[in-house]
């Protein structure tokens, strides 16, 4: 499928960028326990039922774990009460989407496990870091492990343990770390909703229907792509409304749409982070989920969006809709990741044939030019 392939040519470029790209490995827990960098993870996970439940969730792990190294654990030191540790771990989970290195911008903000505390990605003296809330930086050493068959999970080692509040580090608390935590503190963790820990609410479809975006629902439907606008969503949705979809399989034709182009231009719409429009600055670009490149644009004080097919831009007609974890923007306007061939079953225009003085007249031309040609080519 085309998303495969997208991700695969994303793999070879985080490579360049970020560290050198792994072998897809079957699940989270398997990573840490056969890496000798991330021994001191692997150990605090093992301890921890909170984060252990999201990295290794039936149906596999879906999201982003920041991973930090044995290094940065030590440089953090090891007097953490449960609950501190808990905290962090649940800190570097971002569930929903996998953000891959490449598909990471200036000013995206995460949601993490422990909502609502975030995680933002910046660009410094041009390497990628992530800031947490006490600004504090990390930078990815190893980047894009996937996990499980389908990749829906990513993992990215980093140099720093990033921090949800300040920690007193000298004297963290009577428990210290080499207890392992119970019911009481998994309950007691910010964020924690009734059924699963953490994992952000209501889904991104709910809200959808809601919104009168049946066809853009279909749509996922199609594509294979619901379960990951369900409730683990994290990240930002350009939503076409249904007259743009309408307008969309009109100029595709008796062809329609198809699976695999549904799952392109679906993933096409999809930017890892929460985004608020208000955030978006013109000329700024965004990357999608399958690896395209979205331009935001300021015009009049509106918000639009060029897509990469040099369609007219769209405008964003709603903006800033909670859904899940992250936000929906909904547009008058499908975004292409690339132009599309012309619809095989509509005849090209032709014009009229002309008629009277006008028809005498090209008539003329017509002859005058085989004239000239012929006088040419003598």
């Amino acid at each position: 499928m085309r998303a495969s392939f997208v991700l695969a040519v994303l793999l070879a470029l985080a490579a360049a960028r970020g560290g050198a790209a792994q072998e897809n490995a079957d699940s989270v827990l398997d990573v840490l326990s056969s890496s000798t960098q991330l021994s001191t993870l692997n150990k605090y996970v093992q301890k921890s039922p909170a984060a252990k439940k999201l990295l290794d969730a039936a149906g596999g792990f879906q999201g982003t774990f920041f991973a930090p190294s044995n290094s940065a654990f030590s440089a953090l030191g090891d007097n953490l009460s449960n609950k501190q540790l808990q905290d962090i771990l649940l800190y570097h989970i971002v569930p929903g989407p996998p953000a891959a290195f490449n598909n990471l911008n200036d000013g995206q903000v995460f949601i993490t496990a422990l909502k609502p505390k975030t995680i933002t990605a910046k660009y410094q003296e041009g390497r990628l870091s992530l800031v947490d809330e006490e600004g504090n930086t990390a930078r990815i050493n190893n980047a894009d492990t996937t996990i499980g068959r389908a990749q829906y999970g990513v993992i990215h080692e980093i140099d720093e343990v990033l921090l949800p509040y300040a920690i007193n580090r000298a004297g963290a608390g009577s428990g210290g770390s080499s207890d392992s935590v119970d019911a009481a503190d998994i309950a007691a963790a910010p964020g924690a909703a009734p059924g699963e820990l953490g994992m952000p609410g209501e889904s991104v479809i709910d809200v959808l229907m809601a919104a009168n975006l049946t066809a853009l629902v279909e749509v996922a439907e199609l594509a294979g792509l619901s379960d990951e606008l369900g409730p683990g969503f994290t990240g930002t949705l350009f939503a076409p409304s249904d007259d743009a979809v309408e307008k969309f399989l009109v100029e595709l034709g008796s062809g329609g749409l198809d699976p695999a182009l549904a799952q392109e231009t679906l993933l096409y719409h999809v930017v890892n982070g929460t985004l608020k429009a208000n955030d978006l600055t013109g000329g700024q670009l965004l990357t999608t989920a399958g690896g395209g490149i979205i331009t935001a644009m300021r015009q009049d004080g509106q918000l639009y969006l060029q897509d990469a097919a040099g369609r007219p831009a769209a405008l964003v007609t709603e903006a800033d809709l909670p859904a899940a974890g992250g936000l929906v923007h909904v547009i008058d306007t499908v975004l292409l990741p690339r132009r599309l061939s012309a619809p095989t079953d509509v005849p090209p225009a032709q014009p009229a044939p002309p008629s009277g003085a006008a028809g005498r007249a090209a008539g003329a031309a017509v002859v005058l030019l085989a004239a000239l040609l012929a006088a040419a080519l003598a």
